[in-house]
């Protein structure tokens, strides 16, 4: 296949990362405004807030969109993926990105995010049943 977008995915080469394999990112165009960061608050229909989340008081969460690009390297998702991340912003700042611990592992862990989609890509791994001896 070639690359290509659907139901607000992109699908596209994975490139060195997994040669011959795809990569399915979120597409810009069809990611949701910010929503308040509050505990259990959900952004994109994906992304789901800890319960016990501290985010700082008046933080959005939403896309990380193109400030992916002030983030250190190397990161350990491949760059198309890094847009459509929930970043938590403060007066327009960003301040945390949980899935890749910016800035650090400790802010990050007062604002744990989950990726809890309504209707997931795959389902769960199949594990075949053992035969009985």
């Amino acid at each position: 296949p070639a690359p290509a977008t659907l139901g607000g995915a992109r699908l596209l080469p994975a490139g060195r990362r997994c040669p011959g394999g795809w990569l399915v990112v979120r597409e810009a165009a069809a990611v949701a405004p910010p929503v308040a960061a509050r505990p259990g608050a959900v952004w994109d229909g994906r992304f789901r807030l800890a319960d016990d989340a501290e985010p700082p008081p008046g933080a959005v969460l939403g896309a990380l969109g193109s400030d992916y690009v002030a983030l250190p390297r190397p990161q350990r998702l491949p760059a198309a993926a890094l847009p459509g991340l929930p970043a938590l912003r403060l007066h327009g700042v960003v301040v945390a990105v949980p899935h890749v611990l910016y800035p650090d592992a400790e802010r990050c862990g007062r604002c744990r995010a989950s990726l809890a989609p309504g209707m997931p890509l795959a389902g769960a791994a199949f594990v075949p049943a053992r035969r009985a001896a």
